[in-house]
């Protein structure tokens, strides 16, 4: 299976018609699945391939051509777009419900315009990439026209400043306000909704986020030597230092916390309680309805976890080698982690001890969608396994990272793994058909039906419940599988000349 990347080297002209294909085992009289092939567009020279996006939906592409010098446009769903001097490629962006679409060109005057949705807006010396909002109804963007700088919201240009952070434009969840941050005579300040907040000389803004709700904000104002966090425009108690990453509001908004360091030890401050000190601070997590905390601690060369507050067993090491190694179960009742002691490794559950392997775990535990299975790998000797409610499974290579998944109704469970220079998926315990790559592996949303994506040789694959499709030459990068219902999925590939969406029907 080629790389998107070495096929698209072509322009596009586009071209839409219906190409139908059926599928069905050797000896059954009804086909397993039926494909409506959507011929989108016909491939020719001059396409710039790392240009090429795909919507969040997979329903639409996009990318950039060049035709020799001073002479690009885009091409968007097989058509062609105006054509400019030059298009930024790394500004293709489809809003989050597909329906919209923006970038950022160079004209004949050598001056930048946001193209949204087709229309040209004002001239700038430079913009950024456009952002839009998480109803797709909003979109804003950072532009310079001489020595200063303006931020552009639903095209109408705020105050010009010395300088505005270039992709600091965050809209709230509820896409009503909107934020940035900016400069004027040396003193930074986020502006919000327009109004600008307190001025700081010598100090840098960072971590600035919205709560859940929308209707609270915090961001983290750091000095050479000291840092504190403001919320809602109040600010804390000043520290030694406070970890960017770690200031968070909590699912249902009601807690704000950071990890903070004074004299030398870490400290989690929760809605401005510091909790005691501790030599080593992370990996903190809540439940998804926000109710439940947990996080790995550190006191004197001793690990444990700290759950609601709670502290749970003190183990020599937490096996922390991957991020997020503490996770809830959906509905958040339940809480796993993994622990070593004495040369073994623990999994944890619920704050006892579960299951102990002579091997590390090598991945995150996930739970199923009812939270009442979870499982896990283990890597030992050179292989993997998967380990599903404590019952070991039989040994790989290794699993694809992010392939372990659980159906809808938490009944099955898949994942693909290499072995022996193949690979091939495992559902329900039971090895598919060998390929050289598996991927996209997924349960319709009734989790009757298995599919995923596979390449063999110079053919990829569409496979549903074990059987193929003809082969394609690759799947679009980005292009994911999508249900549109239990039955019906949708998925975009190439053949050596043309792009086809997939439409694929599985029959009863």
């Amino acid at each position: 299976m080629k790389s998107v990347n070495m096929i698209f080297i072509w322009t596009i002209f586009s071209c839409i018609c219906l190409l139908n294909y059926s599928f069905a085992d050797e000896g059954e009289k009804k086909p397993r699945f039926h494909i409506n092939e959507v011929l989108l567009c016909k491939i020719d020279p001059d396409v710039l391939s790392e240009t090429l996006i795909v919507s969040g939906d997979g329903w639409r592409f996009a990318y950039v051509v060049s035709k020799g010098d001073e002479k690009q446009f885009v091409v968007i769903d097989g058509v062609n777009g105006k054509e400019y001097k030059y298009i930024y490629g790394d500004t293709l962006v489809f809003s989050p419900n597909s329906k919209r679409f923006a970038y950022v060109a160079e004209n004949e005057n050598y001056r930048s315009v946001a193209v949204i949705d087709g229309k040209e807006g004002v001239e700038y010396d430079l913009i950024d990439k456009p952002v839009f909002s998480p109803d797709s109804k909003r979109l804003g963007y950072v532009a310079k026209r001489d020595k200063k700088w303006v931020a552009v919201i639903d095209n109408v240009e705020g105050k010009e400043y010395d300088n505005i952070d270039m992709e600091s434009i965050i809209f709230s969840p509820d896409s009503k306000r909107v934020a940035y941050l900016g400069e004027a005579e040396n003193k930074m300040f986020i502006v919000i909704d327009g109004k600008e907040g307190k001025q700081y000389e010598g100090a840098e803004i960072i971590s600035f986020c919205f709560s859940p709700d929308s209707k609270r904000y915090a961001y983290i104002v750091s000095s050479k030597d000291r840092s504190k966090v403001v919320i809602d425009g109040v600010e804390g108690k000043e520290y030694d230092s406070i970890e960017e990453d770690s200031l968070c509001f909590s699912p249902d908004s009601k807690t704000v916390l950071y990890i903070a360091q004074t004299d030398g030890k870490k400290v989690i401050v929760i809605n401005g309680e510091e909790s005691e000190k501790y030599d080593y601070l992370g990996n903190v997590v809540f439940s998804s309805d926000g109710k439940r905390l947990a996080y790995e601690v550190n006191i004197d060369g001793k690990y444990s976890v700290v759950i609601d507050g709670k502290m749970g067993k003190i183990y020599n090491f937490m096996d922390n080698i991957f991020p997020n190694f503490i996770v809830f179960s959906p509905d958040g009742k339940r809480c796993v982690y993994s622990a070593i002691e004495e040369g073994k490794y623990q999994v944890v559950i619920d704050g006892v001890e579960f299951k102990s392997h002579s091997c590390p775990i090598s991945g995150v535990p996930i739970f199923s969608p009812d939270g009442s299975k979870f499982a896990y790998i283990v890597g030992c000797d050179e292989k993997e396994f998967v380990v599903v409610d404590g019952k070991e499974e039989k040994g790989f290579g290794y699993i694809l990272e992010d392939s372990l998944v659980f159906s809808p109704d938490s009944k099955r469970y898949a994942y693909a793994v290499f072995n022996e220079d193949k690979c091939f998926a495992i559902v329900d315990g039971v090895a598919g058909k060998e390929y050289d790559i598996v991927l996209n592996l997924k349960f319709s949303p009734d989790s009757k039906t298995v599919v995923y994506k596979a390449g063999k040789g110079e053919n990829a694959f569409l496979v549903v419940d074990g059987e193929e499709s003809r082969g394609y030459l690759d799947f679009l990068n980005g292009s994911d599988i999508v249900f549109s219902s239990p039955r019906k999925f949708y998925t975009l590939a190439l053949t050596e000349t043309e792009i086809f969406r997939l439409e694929v029907e599985i029959q009863k």
